[in-house]
């Protein structure tokens, strides 16, 4: 399929001191999930371009604190993270396979950001955004309020969800709720996109260039439409 709907409880647990991992897919890139006990670490991934997207707790990294809303962005090989004291810290960790990593390692930060709208050349409805990135990693988080409803679209490159809270319907895939994670590949239409009662906040992560919206009645989709059988 063009598409992947990953949780975490589908994924087999494997631990080690301290620490649980679950491989949730190799498609498209690596994904993992982490949880970290107090006071434990995790030193190291695969050596590449890897995104951390903290999902529950407080993560100490030796590049700085990052917590729910904040990114890690940088070569696996220097990943050094632990949780607070007290904490159980959860993230994923994402591989991006044909990304080069930075030259150094950084933290983004969501603190202090604005939430600001996001241009639609149609002048069609659409929700603020906080722009954490941009470049060949493109990283926005969005909160879609409950009324709002985003018809059918696509994107260039490969994109993944990570919702954060709350809950949205993706056409025929289905309901996604708190810490699932969407991956769809470029080109692809689908939708709409309608949210829970509470609506939903995600960061979506646009790999390759940056996140373009296209309105699937005013422009055809270069692959075509998703396939949910």
């Amino acid at each position: 399929m063009n598409w992947q709907k990953l949780r975490i409880e589908e994924a087999e647990e494997e631990f080690s001191e301290g620490l649980c991992c679950r491989r949730l897919t190799n498609k498209r890139g690596t994904l993992l999930h982490y949880k970290i006990s107090p006071d434990r670490e995790l030193r190291g991934l695969e050596a590449g371009c890897w995104l951390v997207v903290p999902i529950s707790g407080n993560c100490e990294s030796k590049d700085g604190v990052i917590t729910i809303g904040d990114l890690w962005l940088g070569n696996g090989a220097d990943l050094q993270i632990t949780a607070e004291i007290g904490q159980v810290a959860e993230f994923f960790a994402l591989r991006l396979n044909e990304i080069d990593p930075p030259e150094k390692s950084l933290t983004i930060s969501g603190v202090g950001k604005p939430f600001v709208d996001y241009p639609d050349p149609n002048d069609r409805p659409t929700q603020p955004v906080q722009v954490l990135s941009e470049g060949s990693v493109s990283v926005l988080r969005t909160r879609f309020s409950p009324d709002f409803c985003a018809a059918e679209h696509w994107h260039d490159f490969d994109t993944w969800y990570f919702i954060l809270a709350g809950s949205m319907r993706f056409g025929e895939e289905g309901i996604y709720k708190a810490k699932d994670v969407r991956q769809v590949e470029g080109g692809f239409s689908y939708g709409p996109e309608d949210p829970g009662p509470e609506g939903v906040d995600f960061i979506l992560v646009s790999v390759g260039g940056p996140v373009a919206l296209h309105w699937s009645d005013l422009e055809a989709p270069p692959n075509g439409s998703l396939s949910v059988a």
